[in-house]
This record gives C-alpha cells, sequence and structure tokens, in this order.
C-alpha cells in the first residue's frame, strides 16, 4: 500500500492541478482493491490495483476542460453541439434541484471509445438471486466493474463455472458527487432524447445516493431521468424526439408485462417441489418459450435472442429495465400541485434525508420518502 501511494503522490507532484488527480486516482485505487480481492491472492490484488491504476493515468493524460475541447477545432466540430445541449440539460438540471457541479470536463479512451467498463454480473442457477460486493462509499452492489474486456470475460468464465453469469458494456458511470464525472465520447451519441437520460440519470445519482439500495437508487434515477427529460424535450419544443420517447416507452411497457410474467414463471418454477435436474429442464423451457413468443415491439426489441436469457441477465433487469409506474405513488405524496413542482419536491426531500432512509425494497422506501414529504 505504501509503494501505491507514492505512486499517487509522485503523479500528483508531476502533473499539478493535485488535488483533482489524486483524489480521482484515489478512487480508481479504492475500485481496484475492492474487484481485485474476490479469490485473487494477494500477489494478484496488487497487480490488478496497479493495472487498474495504470489506466487511470492514462485516461486522465487525455482529460481536457470543456473550454480547451471546444478551443480545439477538430473536436468541437466533433463534440461542439452536443456539449451545448449538454449545458442546457445541466441548467435545467439545475432547475430541478439536482447537482450541476460536474461534467466540466472530457476524457478520451484509446481502446474502445463507446464503452466506458465492462460488467459481468451473476446469479445462483436456481434462484433469482444476485452475488453481491460491498464497495467503500457506494454499499453493495450486484455487479463487478472492469476497464479491461478480456479481464472481465476471465472473471465471467470463472463465475459462470457455479452461476448464471451476464456480461453488459457500459458507456457511462457516475462518481456519485464525490469527483467530477468525466464526460466520455460515447454519453454524447444517440437520439437526442437519450442522452438527455443518460445525463439526468447519472445527475440523479450524484444527488442522491442511498447506501445499500442499489435496486432504489437506479429504479429512482430511472424515474427521474424519464420525467425530466420529458419536460426538457417539451422546453425546447422537439417534436421529433418526444415522439421517439414515446415510442421507446410504449416498447417498454410492453416489455415490462412481458418480464413480469417471465419473472412469475421463474418463481413459480424455483418455489416448486421439483428436484433440480427437472428444474434445470423446465427453465431452459420457460426462457425458450418466453423469447419465442415475445411481445410484438414497434422499434425497441427489449427482449432479444433467447441465449441472452438466464437467472443473471433476469436479475439485471429488475434493477435496470424495471417497471417504474410505483413511482407514481411518490409524486402524489408532494403537496405541490404540478408535476414539475413534485419532481423537485422529491429531489429537494430525498437529497436532503438520503442519510436518515433505511435501506429496504422499493415500497418500504418510498413509504420511508412519502413520510418525509409529508413532515
Amino acid at each position: 500500500m505504501q509503494q501505491v501511494k507514492l505512486l499517487v503522490v509522485g503523479w500528483r507532484l508531476r502533473r499539478g492541478r493535485h488535488e483533482r488527480y489524486e483524489r480521482w486516482l484515489r478512487s480508481l485505487l479504492i475500485v481496484g482493491i475492492c474487484v481485485g480481492s474476490l479469490g485473487l491472492s494477494p500477489a494478484q490484488k496488487l497487480g490488478y490495483v496497479f493495472k487498474n491504476m495504470g489506466y487511470g493515468i492514462k485516461l486522465m493524460l487525455t482529460r481536457m476542460e470543456l473550454a480547451e475541447v471546444m478551443a480545439d477545432p477538430e473536436k468541437a466540430e466533433l463534440y461542439g453541439a452536443q456539449l451545448k445541449e449538454v449545458a442546457q440539460l445541466k441548467a435545467m438540471a439545475a432547475e430541478y434541484g439536482l447537482r450541476t457541479d460536474t461534467y466540466t470536463h472530457m476524457v478520451f479512451p484509446a481502446d474502445d471509445p463507446a464503452v466506458v467498463s465492462y460488467l459481468v454480473t451473476a446469479s445462483e442457477r436456481l434462484q433469482l438471486a444476485a452475488l453481491e460486493e460491498w464497495f467503500p462509499l457506494v454499499g453493495k452492489l450486484n455487479y463487478l466493474g472492469y476497464f479491461s474486456e478480456a479481464a472481465r470475460d476471465a472473471k465471467a468464465q470463472e463465475l459462470a463455472q457455479h452461476y448464471d453469469v451476464a456480461t453488459v458494456r457500459a458507456g457511462a458511470f457516475s462518481l456519485l458527487g464525490y469527483l467530477a464525472d468525466p464526460i466520455f465520447p460515447s454519453m454524447l451519441e444517440g437520439s437526442r432524447w437519450a442522452v438527455a437520460e443518460l445525463f439526468i440519470h447519472e445527475m440523479v445519482h450524484g444527488t442522491i445516493w442511498i447506501k445499500n439500495a442499489h435496486e432504489f437508487n437506479e429504479r429512482l434515477a430511472d424515474f427521474l431521468a424519464e420525467r425530466i427529460s420529458r419536460h426538457y424535450l417539451m422546453s425546447v419544443d422537439d417534436r421529433q424526439e418526444l415522439d421517439k420517447k414515446a415510442m421507446y416507452q410504449e416498447d417498454k411497457a410492453l416489455y415490462g408485462e412481458w418480464f413480469g410474467r417471465l419473472e412469475a414463471a421463474l418463481k413459480q418454477l424455483y418455489s416448486s417441489t421439483l428436484n433440480d435436474v427437472a428444474k434445470l429442464q423446465r427453465k431452459s423451457a420457460i426462457f425458450a418459450e418466453f423469447t419465442a413468443n415475445k411481445p410484438a415491439f414497434k422499434r425497441y426489441d427489449f427482449v432479444g435472442q433467447a441465449q441472452r436469457w438466464n437467472n443473471a441477465q433476469v436479475v439485471l433487469n429488475q434493477i435496470y429495465a424495471p417497471d417504474l409506474t410505483v413511482f407514481a405513488d411518490l409524486l402524489s405524496c408532494s403537496f405541490k400541485t404540478n408535476e414539475a413542482e413534485q419532481l423537485k419536491h422529491v429531489i429537494e426531500v430525498l437529497s436532503r434525508h438520503q442519510k436518515q432512509l433505511n435501506p429496504g425494497s422499493v415500497a418500504e422506501m418510498i413509504h420511508q420518502a412519502c413520510q418525509f414529504m409529508a413532515a
């Protein structure tokens, strides 16, 4: 650990702007230790930490303040219009009470600009129960993140010997307000509505994060991002993007109904008296039946192919593609009379009382939040 600390200090003195870099690299060090502690020897752990720090140093060497990006003709041509959009989004987010002291700089990964990190999650084969790991600052999470796709895939292969495994690529992340989040080029790609949702989602995380309540945090960020981004598109009168967003929501609603039936069928199977061999056979049949009879999506196929579905994929979708209608109850707890003011009230109360909320089910935490809103 002393060697690690010396490396960080040496980097701080060499680069200048010392506090910013030291804090950023220390955050990478924490993540590296946590992920590297899963079944690795002490030597492997140290190697993992140094690899992650090496990646962080390379990434920070590409750091450019937004003013520098706009002053660079080539980069301004590529990103200028989107960065102006981000500035507008931040202005609206501030009106809603979200923290906006973030996204002040860009970084440019050399390996795959479309990917920020590579994630793996695992679940028991005969339960919808994800493996969880505890991390400093954020609490329990049900996935592991890697900067290297090869390292992530190696971990996935190891986990697949005993569990169902799902792998995904992440195009964004939040440092939860501890540090200013960087803008990756991948975050500026896609439809206007999708970019708006992405940035607002991450700014919600930077404003509100309840430790050990990962599912609630993600659903809350999805809900607030969906509603606030809609208000943003209305404010700029972009009817075309509003129509695209509406189509996405329609397809997501179809998916939500399909997913609910799939989840119920699996839970019924796993609680049955069948032996494990019979359960595994029936599990495969359920996934095949459901994927063969997926909804008639208009544009966005949320189901995909049968090969991608297993318990880990179900657990992942419970968090990242959930039914958000339950959060309408949260808005109804506000005494405000219109949705924009209700959203602001929710953000103000949750950001003020986030340390007092006790982790629990989403419904339980919404009930707690309503109590604070009524106080």
